[in-house]
């Protein structure tokens, strides 16, 4: 089920039990004096209660706000093409029976950078996919989708939108796709779904892909999501779908960039779990709002009653009219850190690879979505080609790895006769000597090596 074995089923839940175990042993003293596990402040999905609470406030807050903003939900579904299961295999059997310019088109909808992996790479070098590499896939070409013209004319014109996405897979390989509610204004619709269409053209996205009439947007997408959910307050065991997103490391929900940051909430959550009340700051006058992630600080003024609350570096307080009501938290040593951060790189551009391709009995390579003609390399060719070329090499300005790997298989095939220590000779002689010695040169040609 989900691609997945009982073997996974009972590891997880076996990994997941001692996480919680963890978090249960450790404890600590608040400033108050209250004894607190690691598990009462986690607001991991897998052992927190309050993770579902949280999240299902700021979508509410997120709809509520669309409202505002004259934003209307459309529920979209992307799939990826079916062809995309078969990799999971290392199976590229449909893939290759494609066109070229299909080819071309499916090679610049996959990633090939840092932030989503080089897939490109994977694909021109056959290896298999992995669930993980199909879900960066979706969310490359939903960053893609996201950034197109009409979206851009949004903002361009003072338009904002909203997104909630969520993943679901498969039930029988797990292959993920996308439902995602889009808040967006309704003379935008039309061209939406172009460019929706045009990016996600899978059969199964033409027939429910992208959908208007939605009457409870936020209990439209929860349905979804809480699929992905875990009994915590019963402390059931995972089921195959919940082991799914554990095992591949897929997130659960992703949002919008939201205007109050969730680091924030989750700070003053002992404080204020409302997140429509904190997202009102920006947008109600009498209300007022600062903060800064670097300085670890924030600070909110309610000036209509007079309630205020602030942060900074790790103590938050509740104020009233001037007066400290509650203080959680101790200050925190504000930590330099002199490491470096080190980040390796697939450097793609010291080895080449290609995927083969004959048009009109002329062989190309496809390169980065790009066709380019193919230059023959000395192994690939016959005996009679081989001989032509090697007499066109030029010893004085051809690179000498290249000139000793033609003559090797030049003696390899009895072509020529086996004259390699005089190749030795000269790759000696450039290490003392800064220009050719054209004696030595002549020597070769005169052995016979031409």
């Amino acid at each position: 089920m989900y691609g997945l074995s009982k073997h996974d089923l009972e590891f997880i839940n076996k990994k997941i039990q001692y996480q919680k175990d963890f978090l249960l042993d450790n404890s600590f003293t608040t400033s108050s004096g209250q004894v607190k596990t690691l598990l009462d402040v986690s607001f991991s999905a897998n052992h927190s209660e309050r993770y579902y609470a949280q999240l299902t406030n700021k979508i509410n807050t997120m709809t509520e706000y669309s409202k505002d903003f004259d934003l209307s939900p459309s529920f979209l579904t992307m799939t990826l093409d079916g062809f995309y299961r078969d990799l999971l295999r290392g199976d590229y059997t449909r893939f290759d029976k494609f066109s070229v310019e299909k080819k071309e088109e499916i090679m610049k909808s996959i990633p090939d950078n840092d932030k989503y992996g080089f897939l490109r790479q994977k694909i021109l070098d056959r290896e298999k996919f992995t669930i993980n590499d199909l879900y960066k896939i979706l969310s490359y070409q939903f960053g893609k989708f996201t950034a197109s013209y009409p979206f851009i004319k949004m903002r361009k014109q003072g338009f904002k939108f909203m997104y909630i996405r969520t993943v679901e897979p498969h039930k029988k390989d797990g292959v993920p796709h996308f439902h995602v509610m889009l808040y967006i204004n309704k003379r935008f619709f039309e061209s939406v779904r172009e460019v929706f269409n045009k990016n996600f053209p899978a059969p199964q996205n033409e027939k429910e892909g992208f959908v208007t009439d939605i009457y409870n947007p936020a209990g439209y997408i929860l349905k979804y999501i809480t699929k992905s959910f875990t009994d915590v307050k019963h402390g059931n065991d995972l089921d195959y779908i919940q082991v799914w997103f554990i095992k591949h490391r897929i997130m659960r929900c992703v949002t919008s960039k939201n205007t109050i940051p969730q680091w924030i909430y989750q700070k003053c959550y002992s404080l204020e779990s409302d997140w429509y009340y904190l997202t009102d700051f920006i947008y109600n006058e009498d209300k007022f709002c600062e903060w800064s992630y670097k300085d670890d600080y924030f600070h909110f003024i309610d000036l209509e009653s007079s309630r205020e609350i602030h942060y900074e570096q790790g103590v938050i307080s509740l104020i009233r009219d001037d007066k400290v009501l509650k203080t959680f938290g101790s200050k925190k040593e504000k930590i330099v850190s002199v490491a470096r951060k080190l980040v390796f790189k697939r450097n793609k551009q010291k080895v080449k690879r290609y995927v083969d391709v004959i048009i009109d009995g002329e062989q190309f390579l496809l390169i980065d979505g790009s066709l380019v003609q193919h230059k023959r390399q000395p192994h690939e060719m016959g005996n009679y080609e081989l001989i032509n070329y090697f007499r066109t090499l030029d010893i004085k300005i051809v690179q000498l790895d290249h000139y000793r790997i033609t003559h090797k298989l030049m003696c390899e095939r009895g072509l020529i006769k086996d004259q390699l220590q005089y190749v030795s000779q000269l790759e000696n002689s450039m290490r003392y000597f800064s220009a050719w010695d054209t004696q030595l040169l002549d020597s070769i040609e005169a052995e016979g090596v031409f």
